[in-house]
């Protein structure tokens, strides 16, 4: 083993001293997270939401059978 510390930081441990490399995308996720804890929501947000939610489960609804028709025909394909 060396004798010498490694000048290297181990890739598991944080540096905590370096600035934070991109401080946008920081203030993007403080801001949501503190929009998310509020008390009272705030409608234009949760309509927001909503929307995305909607958007997400529509998206899925189409894949979902078209994979049980995928699986059906190889099942009939294949014999």
């Amino acid at each position: 083993m060396p004798s010498q510390r490694s000048t290297t930081a181990d890739k598991f441990i944080v540096d905590r001293r370096k600035p934070h490399r991109n401080s946008d995308v920081a203030r993007a996720v403080r801001k949501t997270r503190d929009r998310l804890s509020q008390q009272v929501g705030n409608p234009d947000f949760d309509r927001e939401l909503l929307k995305l939610h909607a958007r997400a489960m529509v998206g899925g609804a189409v894949i979902v059978p078209l994979l049980v028709l995928a699986t059906a025909a190889t099942g009939l394909f294949a014999g």
